[in-house]
């Protein structure tokens, strides 16, 4: 899957302390990918859940691939995010690429009540199917 190439990524990084940026990529069947770099925990989760709130894509994907800290705040954020887009019937899937995350995220079982893929693509090509 490649992104649809009429859509310019935003870069948004509020951060004060430079610590999180998320980049919004489009990608074709209404698919809008957040990826999420940098330490994602109780002083930067607002950035996310800001840039969450404003996405109303009928797929979402969020990729974790450039995640180097996940705090409880982050992981409550992706259960958020997650309960969302049920509740509003939208697609929705978490990539997991990092060791450090997936592991995080299936010892604390997050793994069994999220879609966690393992790369972009998968999570993307799934989303495509199922929309």
């Amino acid at each position: 899957m490649t992104p649809d190439t009429t859509f310019q990524p935003d870069r948004v990084s509020t951060d004060p302390r430079g610590t999180l940026t998320v980049h919004r990529t489009r990608y074709p069947g209404d698919i809008e990918v957040l990826t999420v770099s940098g330490d994602l925990d109780l002083g930067t989760v607002r950035i996310l859940e800001h840039q969450l709130w404003l996405e109303t894509s009928p797929g979402l994907v969020l990729d974790l691939g450039g995640v180097m800290f996940l705090s409880t705040a982050g992981i409550g954020c992706l259960l958020r995010a997650a309960e969302r887009a049920r509740a509003e019937r939208r697609r929705f899937a978490l990539v997991a690429s990092t060791h450090s995350v997936s592991r995080v995220l299936r010892r604390l079982g997050v793994d069994t009540a999220l879609p966690l893929y393992p790369g972009l693509c998968d999570a993307v090509r799934e989303l495509s199917q199922v929309g």
